[in-house]
């Protein structure tokens, strides 16, 4: 009886299996080069910044800053090198992001951060616990949440586009040796170390009336180290090396659409 009962489970498990994969719906994929035009609305750059393995993450840059006695850093003043990667990676952008989305004509940039219903509709929200608090943007754009669908479509309406591209950038780098450590018998103290920069690129396309079609993230990594001392970074050489992991990710984000067309096509014959 025992063993009947627990043939009786598994076939039970299997038929339900079998019935929720069959009602999945397809994955999505798009074909970049069968749209009309797309807008992008948002690109920014995560405030945060530390070792890839540290659990905690800080609320501010984790880069050496130099210090300003008798006084409190301004804001500006703070993220003055995040912002620099910040101008470095969009220009980066702007000049390769077409190519990497398969010739697609772009909605213009000056367009956009010069749309002040857009500004208007995107205003973030006045809190230091908000996810737009914690993110560095071009001048001219907000940050914005790509599963905000009703706002994404509303700004589809504003631009006069079916297709809006969300781009989010958050780095980290390498893990180091602790700077006061054992080896042996021998306590080592050595406060300085070099790592790579990890760059984290998230891409989510919207189309209007769907929703979300496809979030693409790709990880890329700098060239040249850092100078890491007492597990906080070199602010100075952060920009020039978060550009050349950012140099990296267009290929990747080229080959992945050609894929994702690839695709589609595949599923547009299956369905004739």
């Amino acid at each position: 009886m025992h063993l009947k009962m627990r043939f009786m489970l598994f076939t039970s498990i299997a038929i339900t299996v079998c019935l929720l994969s069959s009602c999945l719906p397809p994955p999505k994929y798009i074909d970049l080069t069968q749209k009309s035009k797309i807008a992008v609305i948002g690109f920014s750059l995560d405030k945060t910044i530390a070792a890839e393995n540290k659990k905690e993450v800080d609320q501010g840059p984790g880069l050496l800053q130099k210090m300003v006695k008798g006084k409190e850093k301004a804001e500006d003043e703070h993220f003055q090198y995040h912002k620099q990667a910040l101008d470095g990676i969009w220009t980066q952008f702007k000049e390769n992001i077409q190519d990497a989305l398969l010739g697609i004509p772009l909605v213009s940039f000056d367009e956009i951060v010069n749309n002040e219903s857009l500004l208007g509709l995107t205003k973030p929200k006045e809190s230091k616990f908000s996810i737009s608090s914690m993110k560095l943007n071009p001048e001219g754009l907000n940050y914005v949440s790509a599963y905000n669908s009703s706002l994404m479509d509303s700004i589809c309406g504003i631009l006069g586009c079916d297709l809006l591209l969300v781009v989010d950038n958050k780095a980290d780098f390498d893990s180091v040796p602790p700077p006061i450590r054992s080896e042996g018998s021998t306590i080592v103290i050595k406060p300085t170390a070099r790592a790579h920069i990890n760059l984290k690129t998230t891409l989510y396309i919207h189309e209007k009336g769907n929703g979300l079609m496809a979030i693409e993230e790709f990880t890329t990594k700098s060239d040249d180290k850092m100078l890491v001392v007492w597990t906080n970074s070199s602010p100075e050489e952060y920009p020039k090396l978060l550009m050349q992991a950012n140099a990296k990710v267009y290929s990747k984000i080229k080959e992945e659409f050609l894929f994702h067309k690839k695709k589609a096509a595949e599923q547009n014959q299956i369905q004739k």
